[in-house]
């Protein structure tokens, strides 16, 4: 994480919008304690859209991706819930059907912990409800900041600013560069930025050409990262 706040700091691109999300697991232990946390394996739901919300979720370990959907199956990914970040819990507080879908993307670790158990928590814990209202503050950036690039930014700005977000949080110092710990495909990008396939491929294509991206034993090092900020600046090279 040293790496990351170094990126964040030097390149003054990346904010709270990031849409990878972790906190200390113990700033909820007034919501976890006692409780056992439950097994998601890779590819399951935590919950689904549209789903009742009698609980909301607290990762203890692995990653969930939060993301909304329309009737015809098209998707738009939100955020990536990592360890210790909640997820459905304004559904959970409003009494409303989840409105978004938690997937796990790893084999997931997450507390279930029910509406009435939270808000009993809260009423006694204003330490907790400080961290509480600080995440939902956290998570009101990133959709302003999804609202703002959708409306304004080129695609390639967005997958530049996505790739250096990658680095921040999983980023690894190599030889050539910076290279991103976990594995992801073209798809992935596209459906967090909220653009096609083709075009992020095309892209992160372009990308490797020119020598700011390289892909070795299905990991990303980024080589360039100067060239990069320039991209996710809009200025190109």
């Amino acid at each position: 994480m040293e790496l990351g706040k170094q990126i964040m700091t030097e390149t003054g691109i990346l904010t709270d919008a990031s849409p990878w999300i972790s906190v200390e697991p113990a700033a909820w232990r007034p919501l976890t304690e006692g409780r056992t946390p439950r097994l998601f394996r890779k590819k399951t739901f935590l919950y689904t859209q549209g789903q009742p919300a009698e609980h909301f979720y607290i990762i203890q370990r692995g990653r969930a991706c939060i993301s909304t959907s329309r009737a015809d199956g098209h998707e738009k990914q939100l955020y990536i819930a990592e360890r210790g970040a909640l997820c459905g819990e304004s559904a959970c507080l409003q009494r409303h059907p989840h409105a978004s879908a938690a997937l796990a993307i790893v084999d997931t670790w997450a507390y279930a912990v029910p509406r009435l158990a939270m808000l009993g928590a809260l009423r006694e814990d204003w330490a907790l409800n400080q961290r509480f209202l600080e995440l939902c503050f956290r998570k009101n950036t990133v959709l302003l900041g999804q609202v703002r690039e959708l409306s304004f930014d080129q695609a390639e700005r967005r997958i530049a600013r996505t790739l250096l977000n990658l680095a921040a949080q999983y980023g690894r110092p190599c030889p050539e560069g910076v290279r991103i710990s976990i594995r992801f495909t073209h798809q992935d990008v596209a459906g967090i930025i909220n653009t096609s396939r083709i075009t992020t491929n095309k892209v992160m294509k372009r990308m490797e050409e020119e020598g700011i991206l390289l892909k070795r034993e299905g990991r990303y090092i980024l080589r360039a990262l100067p060239a990069l900020e320039r991209l996710a600046r809009g200025e190109g090279q």
